[in-house]
């Protein structure tokens, strides 16, 4: 017991002498953290609830959020473009995003979330705890 608490506050413990997870600069050096995502699934299709987490010191303005849908062998079945409320993220600033989708409902086996900047490039992300 000791042995893995002392585990874990060795792992997140912000202590400016120790190198860990919430001291590292790893998970900083990517743009856009995931916070929040709640999807259900409906009779007639799914919804999808997020949020994010600029990261940066600079804000981000007109993120596309690109859901790709995929169908229950795992090939596409669709592509949606959302864009985040509000549309400029200041830098530490958070952002919403939401998709009702209600077509083909039976075909549809999950979904992945990608982002893109305004010239189309892959935005990298971290899905953050408990969320993709």
């Amino acid at each position: 017991m000791v042995g893995s608490l002392s585990s874990l506050v060795y792992a997140l413990a912000p202590l400016p002498f120790l190198e860990n997870f919430s001291t590292g600069d790893a998970w900083k050096k990517v743009p856009i953290r995931i916070t929040l995502l709640d999807s259900n699934r409906l009779e007639e299709g799914f919804t999808i609830t997020g949020e994010i987490w600029n990261q940066q010191d600079v804000p981000i303005s007109n993120i596309q959020v690109v859901i790709t849908i995929r169908d229950h062998n795992k090939e596409l079945l669709d592509k949606v473009f959302l864009e985040t409320e509000p549309r400029l993220v200041e830098s530490r600033g958070m952002a919403r995003f939401q998709l009702n989708y209600y077509k083909k409902p039976t075909l549809i086996y999950g979904y992945q979330i990608n982002f893109l900047d305004t010239q189309n490039a892959p935005i990298k992300h971290v899905p953050g705890f408990n969320t993709e």
